[in-house]
């Protein structure tokens, strides 16, 4: 008895608002209906046949408004076909899974991301470093240049007997500092200028210690922290791809129907539909 007073019920309930709901024109006019209506909510709660009746009525409008009624299969798009919406869904629950399962859901994914801002930080300590190594090396090499000016430098006016060998040491060995990086050339004419203050050949000391620690920021920059950090880098750029994955696949389903099916089918039942079954 209690299923004939289902469909009883269910039948009275839709005879008081299937007027006025068919006599709307569009699927969100009738979604403001059902939502904003006194009773209606209520009584697709304690009668499922109502509450089927509604689904189904809505679903028509959803596919009568944005499918194609000439083209069998675009239930949900005119521009796209029904298979490819499934694989669209199908797309972003593998995806969730991924997120999941690969990534470590919410608390893998903050500390991939906590890891990767570490690894930046890092490295660019390690770059300022190197920048400032190389400019200590440059300021050195210019404080000694204009000490040994007057010496025989750069742009003396006479020349000191060491002098004779800068084009010898030039020829041999100055093209060996096209392959240093910055800062770290090791054969210069410099090192046959007389430096007047300190009573010396050369800069002296200070600037192959500063180049030994400019080297050590070099590797610590260009392959140390690189390689440290080379699996959470490449796990950063997944999960970007995968991300941007996300945001293409919801654009394609939000310019659809989908997402207003969902409020009157299951995704299994829609999934089924996409089917064509």
């Amino acid at each position: 008895m209690a299923d004939i007073y289902d469909i009883d019920g269910a039948n009275q309930a839709w005879n008081l608002i299937s007027r006025d709901l068919e006599s709307l024109g569009t699927f969100e006019q009738k979604q403001k209906y059902i939502t904003g209506h006194k009773y209606v909510k209520r009584a697709m709660d304690k009668l499922p046949g109502f509450k089927e009746t509604i689904n189904s009525h809505m679903i028509e409008s959803i596919v009568d408004e944005f499918g194609n009624p000439d083209a069998p299969g675009f239930s949900f798009s005119k521009k796209h076909s029904d298979k490819f919406l499934l694989d669209k869904l199908n797309l972003i629950e593998k995806n969730a899974a991924v997120l999941e399962d690969y990534f470590g859901g919410e608390e893998g994914i903050e500390e991939l991301k906590t890891r990767k801002l570490e690894g930046d930080l890092q490295w660019k300590e390690a770059d300022e470093r190197v920048t400032n190594l190389r400019q200590a090396i440059k300021q050195r090499r210019a404080e000694f240049d204009e000490r040994s000016e007057a010496f025989g430098g750069p742009a003396g006016v006479f020349t000191v007997p060491a002098q004779a060998m800068k084009p010898v040491m030039q020829f041999f060995g100055g093209w060996t500092d096209w392959l240093q990086p910055t800062g770290l050339e090791q054969v210069e004419n410099r090192k046959l200028d007389w430096d007047p203050l300190n009573k010396r050949y050369g800069p002296g000391p200070e600037i192959p210690a500063l180049q030994k620690e400019l080297k050590e920021a070099y590797t610590l920059r260009n392959t140390t922290l690189p390689k440290q950090y080379l699996e959470n880098r490449t796990k950063v750029e997944e999960y970007k791809d995968l991300i941007s994955s996300e945001e293409s696949n919801a654009e394609t389903i939000n310019a659809t129907g989908i997402d207003e099916a969902l409020n009157y089918l299951d995704i299994e039942s829609l999934k089924l539909m996409l089917q064509g079954g």
